[in-house]
């Protein structure tokens, strides 16, 4: 998360990604990692259109502009 907080971006694609965090060895644990961070809405998948010959485009992660913001208080429980 604060490597993906460093880069102050608004979209970041998956392969963007792996290259960022070189911790993951393959897709299968980014996937993993990214799945966590879409059902927290840390992120968010858009797949941009099919061009008309190729290959399929890779999807792109909107980054929620929310963790980029400092937390000056705690709640009280």
């Amino acid at each position: 998360m604060e490597k993906l907080k460093s880069e102050k971006t608004e979209s970041i694609s998956k392969r963007d990604l792996l290259r960022l965090c070189r911790r993951f060895k393959s897709n299968e644990e980014l996937n993993k990692a990214l799945q966590i961070l879409l059902d927290y809405d840390y992120l968010r998948e858009e797949i941009p259109p099919k061009k008309s010959s190729g290959r399929k485009p890779s999807p792109i992660y909107q980054i929620n502009p929310h963790i980029y913001k400092e937390v000056t208080h705690y709640a009280k429980y």
